[in-house]
């Protein structure tokens, strides 16, 4: 009789243990496993400073591009055009766009940011052929092209210049700096009208 007393509470102290321990592995398991989500979570999240530093990047990377595009088109029509005022606009393109990206690049080297390329975009090599390709209609081609990469420019200028911008103080600076230029390029564009010419 005792052994058989003996035997029962033994095996309802088991089955005690054993119903007790899955609640606390269950517990354990899934405290552990929200850890590892938000370790996870934690990891996907772009800390601020490397979403602004991209940003930036991106920003001298276009600003680049723009200028560059100004100035190559600008250089072509300087070669093919015989309009007196567009080789006059288009001379003061390479000008002014070559002295944005000399500041542009003192900007870059004081910012700690990688120098950008002087390649263009696949649109803009695609606008610069057309253009090369255009004839008689060269210098019509070209006003509509200008005005619509001032356009983008000044979009993309003015971006960075607003104070939320999370661009450096530098960038910001600059953007301020070039924007009231383009902007006068714009309106020069407006005004406008070449007759084309014989070539």
């Amino acid at each position: 009789m005792m052994n058989k007393l003996l035997l029962l509470l033994a095996a309802s102290s088991l089955s005690l243990a054993g119903c007790g321990k899955p609640a606390n592995s269950n517990a354990d398991n899934n405290a552990a496993t929200d850890q590892t989500s938000e370790g996870m979570a934690a990891d996907t999240v772009t800390p601020p400073a490397v979403a602004a530093q991209s940003g930036a990047q991106n920003y001298v990377a276009e600003a680049a591009a723009s200028d560059q595009f100004e100035i190559q088109s600008s250089e072509l029509m300087l070669k093919q055009s015989k309009n007196r005022e567009v080789r006059a606009f288009a001379q003061q393109m390479v000008d002014d766009h070559t002295a944005s990206t000399t500041r542009l690049m003192s900007v870059v080297s004081t910012a700690g940011l990688i120098a950008p390329g002087t390649g263009l975009h696949a649109k803009q090599q695609n606008d610069l052929a057309a253009l090369r390709d255009a004839g008689a209609s060269m210098d019509q081609l070209y006003i509509t092209q200008q005005r619509a990469a001032h356009a983008e420019a000044i979009a993309l200028h003015q971006g960075a210049a607003t104070s939320n911008s999370a661009m450096s103080a530098s960038l910001t600076a600059f953007a301020s700096e070039v924007l009231p230029t383009i902007q006068a390029h714009a309106r020069m564009l407006d005004e406008m009208k070449p007759v084309p010419t014989a070539r």
